[in-house]
């Protein structure tokens, strides 16, 4: 059986998803001048307080996700965005194992 792969095109198995305290937008204008680094504004999105909640910055065929943290988030440098074959049955396995669920499931904008 064809296995069809799940996840964005331009994304990688495994991406680095960043929360940044205060400064989303000046860390992709750094990565951009220092890098080289690509932001892919059709994702940019902001919260209604201005702070973005998701934005892409490629650098050559990596690509960072990234946040501003919100005042009630717990302290948490980074995430990684996984894509797996299936969601729930990995959640229900983290949770197994005593996993603290930041967020439960959900369809994100993107699909």
């Amino acid at each position: 059986m064809e296995r069809k792969e799940q996840g964005t095109p331009h994304y990688n198995k495994v991406n680095p998803f960043v929360i940044i305290k205060g400064g989303a937008t000046k860390f992709i204008d750094f990565v951009e001048k220092v890098f080289d680094g690509k932001e892919n504004k059709q994702v940019r999105t902001p919260d209604r307080d201005g702070t973005l909640i998701h934005a892409e910055i490629q650098i050559g065929d990596s690509m960072i996700l990234l946040a501003d943290s919100k005042s009630d988030w717990p302290f948490t440098p980074a995430f990684l965005q996984i894509y797996v074959d299936n969601a729930q049955q990995i959640l229900d396995k983290a949770k197994a194992e005593k996993a603290e669920i930041v967020t439960e499931l959900s369809t994100f904008t993107m699909g």
